[in-house]
């Protein structure tokens, strides 16, 4: 690993400390539930529910500086598309991110 991405991966290390106020049981708890994603035990969707649990309102802060440090393409890809398909599934109209799309189909329309 080089030394940039070294260094990016402390960086992640620490916000999750200060998230998980010092509490080193949850974060070898992430450490593990990461680990299972990259070495294929765990699929994407799975982990994601999880990663969102564990995190809750600090989920999207760290996000994608997850996805950008995992070494494989294919599972950032996998990642990304999880985060995708949970949004659709829980936001089809909801406000307001939804609501937009609804309003500009709705309003498209010509008259």
């Amino acid at each position: 690993m080089d030394p940039a991405t070294m260094k990016r991966n402390q960086e992640l290390l620490q916000k999750l400390r200060l998230i998980f106020k010092g509490d080193t049981d949850k974060i070898d708890h992430f450490r593990t539930l990461s680990q299972g994603f990259r070495s294929g035990e765990i699929s994407a969707p799975s982990y994601y529910e999880q990663y969102l649990q564990m995190l809750g309102p600090h989920a999207n802060k760290i996000f994608q500086e997850l996805v950008d440090l995992l070494p494989e393409e294919d599972k950032k890809v996998a990642l990304l598309a999880a985060k995708s398909d949970r949004k659709a599934a829980v936001c089809p109209f909801s406000f307001p991110a939804c609501l937009v799309s609804v309003s500009h189909f709705f309003f498209s329309f010509p008259r």
